[in-house]
């Protein structure tokens, strides 16, 4: 399994799937100067990397029966808390209207994050470890 993902085209999947196929196919859209992609990264990888035990994702993941909309909310959640540990020093380096793009931008990373954990728990626990290690293979 790879660790490597790209923002930029999970933020392009959610706001348009045809754009998503036209820049695999090669042709760009571009809006913007796309300031906040390292952020964006930064973000994504502390999701990757803790968003399992940030409290109301660790209770959504174990729930049982599953509460899907509150399996979505928590990945929100602990998507957005990256964001908020970040943004101090985001602050300092872009424009206010930056910093909502990046907010806009970790709700629909977190939205299909949680959609991604439903899938993946109505598919079973051994699903869920596939896709989460911790310690290893």
């Amino acid at each position: 399994m790879t660790t490597r993902f790209s923002v930029t085209e999970l933020a392009t999947a959610a706001r348009c799937e045809r754009q998503m196929v036209l820049a695999r196919e090669g042709y760009r859209i571009f809006e913007g100067d796309g300031g906040i992609g390292q952020a964006a990264h930064a973000i994504l990888a502390a999701f990757v990397a803790r968003g399992a035990t940030h409290p109301l994702l660790e209770t959504a993941l174990t729930k049982d029966p599953l509460d899907e909309a509150a399996l979505v909310h928590a990945a929100v959640e602990a998507l957005y808390r990256e964001l908020f540990d970040r943004a101090p020093s985001l602050a300092r380096n872009v424009a206010s209207s930056e910093v909502v793009r990046l907010a806009r931008i970790a709700f629909d990373l977190g939205s299909l994050a949680g959609e991604l954990l439903v899938r993946a728990r109505r598919a079973g626990p051994s699903a869920l470890r596939r896709g989460c290690r911790r310690d290893g293979p």
